[in-house]
């Protein structure tokens, strides 16, 4: 997994974004695991199957079929 770090401000508060991305040998991104922190705590984890199927939490979404990580080296 490629680890990432975001230290932010937004309306004068702090948050902190943690994520890790693993990618396939052709650096198709299969996995995305996010955590921010801006007084609380959320996360969020999402697979890809090779077709380009996502899920989350073993729910399919098919609103991010075929969706890419346009703001990442691992596309």
């Amino acid at each position: 997994m490629h680890p990432g770090l975001i230290l932010q401000a937004h309306d004068d508060a702090p948050y902190v974004i943690r994520y890790r991305i693993r990618v396939d040998q052709s650096w198709r991104t299969r996995e995305v695991e996010v955590e921010v922190e801006n007084g609380g705590s959320r996360s969020l984890r999402l697979s890809a199957e090779a077709g380009g199927q996502w899920s989350a939490e073993g729910r399919r979404l098919n609103e991010l079929d075929g969706c890419r990580f346009g703001a990442s080296p691992w596309r």
